[in-house]
């Protein structure tokens, strides 16, 4: 047995494995999920599949923790509900492992020390998804003309009242920096909002057009790229885990992608000290929710 997590490595399109090793190792690594809701369960499933020791506190659920003792843990998951995020963040001032904080990290721009904190990694599972970078190594940013990301709820899925921006947007704010490697934040251009679906058009410092659109009333859950460049596009789809690539009207290639699960490999990556940083992407949702017309 190989005391090495297990590690993604994507040459030429596919994606290689080291088995994350189930010995003593991760039986020394313990957990502590805060909030055990619908995010905080799927954390849990997935810590099991590792061999990892984990407990849970909420103070709505039974059979949790009563009291959390820091020094039991190595590793914490804060997973309530987004506007309980910094109130958590706040209790693990003394905390010396490491904090992985479900989307978004803050809810507000007097928040942002977080995302500065080496502790913290955003569980941004959208990144960890295998379209996602696959997409990275096959644009080209010189030929790039306009960008549009789609993502839309199931109308009958939606049983809380979450604002867009913490729920939908965040994940393509997020996508839009990691994917594009901008490092300024994009200038609004255009902004429409009509009950609980809001519609964003931003301009890159590279001189490319990106349209937002995101949804909680459409009766299609819909997670899409499409990437226009002046020789090809693609077409990635999020959820089926596909890219498409179009070259003109006649010729269309199905590019083979390994499907696998983002969550996973998103808490492989946190077991591995791989810090996940999402500064750009929630530094410009805050600064979004100052638009009175978003938020």
């Amino acid at each position: 047995m190989t005391d090495k997590t297990k590690v993604i490595n994507i040459n030429d399109g596919s994606i290689s494995y080291k088995r994350l090793s189930l010995n003593e190792t991760n039986k020394k690594i313990r957990f502590l999920i805060i909030g055990y809701g619908h995010m905080g369960k799927r954390y849990g499933a997935n810590l099991d599949n590792f061999n990892c020791v984990w407990d849970y506190y909420d103070i709505y659920i039974k059979g949790g923790v009563k009291d959390i003792v820091l020094g039991k843990y190595s590793h914490i998951i804060i997973s309530t509900p987004p506007e309980h995020h910094y109130d958590c963040y706040n209790k693990l001032r003394e905390f010396k492992g490491k904090i992985l904080i479900d989307k978004p990290i803050i809810t507000d721009e007097s928040q942002k020390m977080v995302l500065d904190d080496k502790r913290v990694s955003a569980s941004m599972t959208e990144r960890f998804n295998p379209v996602v970078s696959q997409i990275r190594e096959l644009i080209n940013k010189d030929n790039l003309v306009s960008v549009e990301f789609i993502r839309n709820s199931n109308v009958n899925a939606v049983y809380w009242d979450i604002p867009i921006l913490f729920d939908l947007s965040i994940h393509d704010l997020d996508l839009y920096f990691y994917i594009f490697g901008d490092e300024t934040l994009p200038k609004v251009t255009d902004i429409f909002k009509k009950g609980k679906s809001l519609h964003l058009s931003v301009k890159s410092e590279n001189d490319f057009l990106t349209k937002f659109s995101w949804s909680h009333e459409c009766k299609k859950r819909e997670r899409r790229i499409k990437i226009f460049q002046t020789d090809t596009v693609y077409d990635v789809d999020l959820i089926d885990q596909t890219i498409l690539k179009y070259e003109d009207d006649n010729k269309v290639t199905n590019l083979g992608i390994l499907k696998d699960q983002p969550m996973r490999t998103c808490l492989m990556n946190f077991l591995s000290n791989d810090r996940c940083d999402s500064k750009l992407g929630h530094s410009f949702m805050t600064e979004l929710m100052k638009i009175k017309e978003i938020f």
